[in-house]
């Protein structure tokens, strides 16, 4: 197969020696375009310059093309021959001489000039804005010849100096072709054995990344399937970069499609890394009751009493030490906020949180969640409702486990009383009560509620979509006086509403007193009712009276009820 090369020469003369040059080297298959510097790379890029198998071009020109193209660029090198050519043709010019030019002009000059005992001022240029500038500054000093590459040549017409141009005869042309084809023949040995590795690494499982620095140089394709979004390809990167700056390997975790993945890099050399994604967790295994998810943030918790002041140290002293906490509180007093500011204080803060619900995980192994060290923190919720078989296997795991995320639990009361009764085993909450964190309910700590109505209506009216720019003074004093029996959330229910229910930009006395007296009457009947619960839970006590009243006659029941059989029994399931 020949090689598909692409030569730019950056001055038209130069076309047309490599032509004369090419028609001798059979093996491979020339393209030739005439382009200099930056007008040279925008020709390859519009004629698709990795699909050739190498590029010739010369000084700043092939540099420019380096940057657009991932195939080997080679220099059409400036030979002795050509020195010794345009040397010798101005030794006939009267006056003075200077050769201007990149590094690989001038080097080879001085060179030149040494042997030949020939006295021409020899300067090196950086890039292409100093040579005017350069330039003028010998004109001025007396210099009537400059000799140089294109960009030199140019310029010195442009302020009335000649210009003589170094131009690459066929012995550098032709030299360049041979370096052409050795180096395709190891660049193509090494893109063979490239293309094996590339492919095992492409079809491995688990996603892979090798960067250096910033740039990702490789990624197979399941790490392109996950990494699909700016935000987590730059986490990944700066994750992957302070593993490098460190020098060791560094864990993190993050959630894609209802699947937990692992990262793990590890630094290679000075300023590269690898980074393995592993799936460790798909959702649809787990429980109900069970969620893991990356916390990115949490609320700030809110309130200047004494006891939320209180709060905030104990947060942040648990947050320090690896003990277990135990967060006690009425519902709707903010146990899980505080269990996210636990986590998000910790060191183990990039890592997944983990929400284990106990009134809904049934006899599932979720005990390894607690020993595994890819999470952060384990938060077991609502753990009075813990079954004997969990609190038992609680207690196993905790006993047996050396490391892991912390844990955090949290109930709706103190538990001691249980205990005593036993009902909660003895050994488990001893040691899950660690640190304990009392919540005060809402009723207790009232000063802190403009507070929170001030950072309720910041975070509610933006996502209702209304403009609500406060609320009136009276009727934040009907909020203040009320007892909240639901605590936090039940405050923040209601605000979302009355900022629902709003035609003005602020929250008004008058319906913040109608909707406080619905309230109020909805407690009385509650309180009042022989029925208790969600309404699913009311409904199912209605049917069992019902079918007591007709001894359990399900037809009957249902008749006048006003249902059929099969509604009712699936009502009871």
């Amino acid at each position: 197969m020949k090689i598909k090369a692409l030569v730019i020469a950056p001055y038209e003369g130069l076309r047309e020696v490599v032509k004369q040059v090419a028609s001798e080297y059979s093996q491979f298959d020339v393209d030739v375009e005439v382009g200099n510097l930056e007008e040279g790379a925008e020709i390859v890029s519009e004629m698709g310059g990795d699909s050739y198998h190498v590029i010739i071009s010369r000084g700043g020109t092939a540099e420019f093309i380096r940057q657009v193209v991932t195939i080997p660029v080679i220099d059409i090198q400036v030979s002795g021959y050509d020195m010794l050519r345009v040397l010798t043709l101005v030794s006939g010019y009267p006056g003075k001489s200077a050769i201007v030019g990149f590094s690989n002009i001038s080097q080879g000059a001085s060179t030149i000039c040494s042997l030949l005992d020939m006295e021409i001022e020899n300067l090196t240029i950086e890039n292409r804005e100093e040579v005017r500038d350069l330039l003028t500054d010998l004109k001025a000093k007396g210099y009537e010849v400059v000799i140089g590459d294109v960009v030199t040549v140019n310029a010195a017409k442009e302020i009335g100096l000649t210009g003589i141009l170094i131009t690459s005869g066929v012995e550098a042309v032709a030299n360049s072709f041979e370096d052409a084809e050795r180096i395709h023949g190891i660049f193509d040995g090494m893109k063979k054995e490239l293309d094996l590795y590339k492919a095992v690494f492409d079809h491995d499982k688990r996603g892979m990344l090798l960067l250096e620095g910033k740039r990702i140089v490789q990624k197979n394709s399941c790490a392109e399937s996950l990494l699909n979004t700016p935000k987590r390809l730059e986490s990944i990167t700066q994750f992957a970069q302070k593993s490098v700056e460190l020098q060791k390997e560094s864990k993190m975790m993050f959630e894609h499609e209802e699947s937990v993945w692992e990262v793990t890099a590890s630094p290679l050399l000075i300023h590269s890394c690898v980074v393995v994604l592993k799936k460790i967790w798909s959702k649809k295994d787990l429980s109900k009751g069970i969620e893991i998810y990356e916390l990115t943030r949490t609320h700030a918790i809110i309130g200047t009493s004494g006891q939320m002041k209180s709060v905030k140290e104990k947060v942040m002293e648990s947050s320090k030490e690896e003990r277990f906490v135990w967060i006690v509180g009425e519902h709707g007093t903010g146990k899980e906020l505080v269990a996210e500011a636990i986590h998000q204080n910790s060191e183990k803060r990039h890592l997944p949180f983990v929400k284990i619900n106990c009134k809904q995980i049934g006899d599932v192994e979720w005990g390894e969640l607690l020993t595994n060290s890819s999470f952060g923190t384990v938060y077991l919720k609502n753990i009075e409702a813990l079954h004997s078989a969990g609190q038992q296997l609680l207690c196993q795991v905790i006993e047996k486990r050396k490391n892991g995320p912390r844990v955090v639990v949290s109930s709706n009361q103190a538990l001691l009383h249980d205990v005593k009764k036993g009902n909660f085993e003895h050994e488990l909450y001893y040691s899950l009560a660690d640190q304990t964190i009392f919540l005060p309910p809402l009723y207790e700590r009232k000063e802190d509620i403009e507070a929170l109505v001030h950072l309720f209506i910041s975070q509610l009216q933006s996502k209702i979509g209304k403009q609500i720019v406060g609320i009136r003074k009276d009727a934040l004093m009907a909020l203040q006086e009320y007892d909240w029996p639901g605590n936090v959330d039940q405050l923040k229910q209601t605000l979302k509403q009355l900022i629902s229910e709003s035609k003005s930009y602020y929250i008004e006395k008058e319906a913040t007193e109608f909707l406080l007296h619905k309230l109020q009457t909805h407690n009385d009947a509650k309180n009042n009712s022989i029925y208790n619960g969600t309404l699913a839970e009311i409904e199912k006590q209605v049917i069992m009276q019902v079918l007591k009243e007709e001894n359990m006659n399900q037809s009957r029941a249902a008749e006048r009820l006003g249902i059929n059989r099969s509604t009712l029994w699936r009502k009871l399931k």
